[in-house]
């Protein structure tokens, strides 16, 4: 019995959650060689139905067959090139051309290119030897498509579906699945709303009834008049308002400094503000403490002593800034030490701590942030950008049926 039918469900029950029961029971039978149209309202289960056979999603219970087999098994080759299955959604690849579009979707079907002179060869596993250009050419005369090089996303919504079209009849398949071949001429759903579009830009979006009534009006010309005046409107009215600014660029991002009495007052400050990076804490008597260090180190007293020294607190959540910032400050002191030393009448030796840095070998002794942190950007730009890219293309692909029908068109290598 299931192989004298091309599509064979019985008892059919798939749900989505306890509460949703899409099919319930179903029984179907589509004889070879017929067209069988399935018709209903939008909810109903088509789609669920069709992406059962096609082997994109799975009965709860009940069985399909399709072509002799159970979908999903090696045997019965579906998922594969046996089956032609144009989506709901136009699912092709915006970026592709038309000619591109079907070359992609050949080869997913199993198809190998040879080259024979200045001819590219197709073939396939159950077609034997099938030029693809001489398809194009039967595809192009039969569905009337759009000239090869032209992207698919320059294309208009009806050459977009009848390029789906060609790719679903591309490698002639045995069974030929279209899921809303007239999506959008719904006479239910275009009794139920209309929409008014003016200059690209959609007026109003309701019943006939509602439009009228709320124009109060016999006519949807005089309501799309209506709507027509107020879109003028307002758009003089958003010329009149826009004005446009003569500065330009990016915020500037300055570094502030503010003094405190209190030490503790300085340290709240720093504790309750991400954007402060430090303290420097100067003790009273600090100048009388570096004329003593200067002058008589020797015999100075503890006090001076302390008083002589700078205390920094730096916030440190971010190590290579605290880090940056630290390298800075000991160069700064250095060179303000070097000429208050020289003021005195002393060399600026006398200023140097005992460890000297010489020139690096490699690099520069002094180097900026940017520099120190492209390192770290190139390895993460290295290892992020590829997931990235990786993910948003997946995602788009499943959002836009590519996904599916790339499943649907692909061949079972291992199975059940």
């Amino acid at each position: 019995m299931a192989m004298e039918n091309a599509v064979m469900v019985r008892n059919a029950k798939k749900g989505y959650g306890a509460a949703v029961t899409i099919l319930n029971g179903l029984n179907v039978n589509v004889p070879r060689g017929c067209i069988y149209s399935l018709l209903g309202a939008s909810g109903c289960g088509k789609t669920t139905l069709l992406s059962c056979v096609v082997g994109v999603r799975k009965l709860d219970s009940g069985d399909i067959w399709v072509l002799g087999g159970k979908p999903g098994t090696k045997e019965c080759g579906i998922p594969g090139p046996r089956i032609g299955y144009m989506p709901q959604d136009v699912s092709l690849i915006g970026e592709f051309s038309l000619f591109d579009a079907l070359q992609f979707f050949g080869r997913i079907s199993g198809m190998e290119n040879y080259e024979i002179g200045n001819q590219r060869i197709y073939t396939c596993f159950s077609l034997g030897t099938l030029c693809l250009e001489e398809r194009y050419i039967e595809l192009k005369d039969l569905l009337q498509l759009p000239p090869r090089n032209r992207l698919v996303k320059n294309m208009s919504g009806g050459q977009q579906r009848r390029v789906s079209f060609a790719a679903a009849l591309l490698q002639r398949p045995e069974l030929l699945i279209l899921d809303e071949p007239t999506v959008g001429l719904d006479p239910v759903l275009r009794d139920k709303q209309i929409g008014l579009l003016r200059n690209g830009q959609l007026l109003a979006e309701s019943s006939p009834n509602e439009l009228l009534t709320r124009f109060q009006t016999d006519s949807l010309e005089e309501a799309f008049l209506t709507l027509s005046q107020q879109q003028q409107e307002q758009s003089r009215q958003e010329n009149i308002n826009s004005i446009s600014s003569p500065s330009g660029g990016i915020n500037p991002i300055y570094n502030s400094q503010k003094f405190y009495d209190n030490y503790e007052q300085a340290k709240n400050r720093l504790n309750n503000k991400r954007d402060a990076v430090g303290i420097m804490h100067f003790k009273k008597n600090f100048s009388l403490g570096m004329q003593e260090k200067i002058e008589n180190m020797v015999r100075m007293s503890d006090d001076l002593i302390s008083a002589a020294a700078i205390y920094v607190t730096l916030h440190t959540p971010n190590r290579e800034i605290a880090l940056f910032a630290t390298q800075k400050l000991y160069k700064m002191f250095n060179n303000d030490f070097e000429k208050i030393v020289e003021e005195c009448g002393l060399h600026k030796k006398y200023a140097h701590l005992p460890i000297k840095f010489e020139k690096p070998i490699y690099g520069k002794e002094d180097q900026n942030y940017g520099e120190y942190v492209i390192p770290v950007f190139l390895l993460t730009l290295l290892f992020f950008l590829p997931t990235s890219v990786s993910s948003s293309t997946i995602i788009t692909d499943r959002d836009s049926g590519i996904w599916n029908r790339i499943l649907v068109q692909g061949e079972i290598l291992n199975g059940s």
